[in-house]
């Protein structure tokens, strides 16, 4: 087996990790520099590339391809990052905030070409059976269906007795 050689040697301090949908490890350092390590090296470097950790990736050359041959902990680590807390005021007392509701999605508008295909599918499922029209919901769905389809059409049923 040939021996490796060293090209190139990077010290960075890793920010991310990741892994893709085909399995490679990815990272990014500090700066924002993104690196990644092909899935079927990634068992070598599990435990050591770790967020906030310093590390010097060793680069090699493999048919005239740069790739990451291996990473070394360096000495210095980040100091954890500190956790904030809220101090009381001394004599001003906050009252608890009650949960806020997630916020519901707001609809998204439709064509009036979708809109007429779901009438068009909803006017089929009446006339096929599967909405069934003996239920207090499918005859509010018929009647809201032709409501819907007498008001598109301008058709107006009056009553006897009725003057316009």
């Amino acid at each position: 087996m040939p021996e490796v050689t060293i090209t190139r040697v990077k010290p960075i301090v890793v920010n991310e990790v990741g892994q893709n949908e085909y399995g490679d490890l990815t990272f990014t350092d500090k700066e924002g520099n993104s690196y990644k390590v092909k899935a079927k090296r990634r068992q070598y470097f599990d435990g050591i590339i770790t967020p906030s950790v310093a590390v010097q990736l060793n680069y090699s050359m493999f048919m005239n391809n740069e790739y990451i041959y291996s990473a070394v902990p360096m000495e210095t680590k980040l100091p954890p990052p500190v956790k904030v807390e809220t101090v009381p005021v001394p004599g001003v007392e906050i009252p608890p905030q009650p949960p806020k509701p997630p916020p519901s999605p707001a609809p998204k508008p439709i064509s009036g070409q979708e809109e007429g295909m779901w009438w068009k599918q909803l006017g089929d499922d009446l006339r096929s059976g599967h909405i069934d029209k003996t239920t207090s919901q499918g005859k509010l769905v018929r009647r809201v269906y032709f409501s819907k389809m007498f008001q598109v059409l301008g058709i107006k049923f009056e009553q006897e007795g009725d003057v316009k």
